[in-house]
């Protein structure tokens, strides 16, 4: 129950913050939280500190440039409170994402 409640959060607040509506967040609507104190303070209510933003489009980017909704959720949830919760959920992502590109790699010099 409470991780639905949260989960409802979480789509209020990447609804906000979609200002185009296309259901995908760019840097520029994801920053928007930086300038915008009724963000803010959604985040807090969150258990998100409005201090690891900088990061957290990165940690939530799978490397198209953008975040969909489904990414946004799972990544949200994951950082969910102390600031070593997002340097863990950036570490993740970065290991996914090179763990892509290996075989990415690996497929191209198996096809030769």
């Amino acid at each position: 129950k409470e991780a639905e409640v949260y989960n409802k959060k979480l789509k209020t607040l990447f609804s906000l913050l979609d200002k185009d509506a296309d259901r995908m967040l760019s840097r520029m609507e994801f920053d928007a939280i930086k300038e915008d104190t009724a963000l803010k303070a959604w985040m807090s209510a969150l258990d998100m500190e409005p201090a690891d933003l900088e990061g957290l489009f990165d940690v939530l980017d799978t490397g198209d440039g953008m975040v969909s909704v489904e990414e946004f959720l799972l990544g949200a949830s994951r950082i969910r409170g102390q600031a070593k919760s997002i340097d863990m959920a950036h570490l993740l992502s970065s290991v996914g994402r090179l763990e892509r590109a290996v075989l990415d790699i690996r497929s191209h010099c198996v096809a030769r």
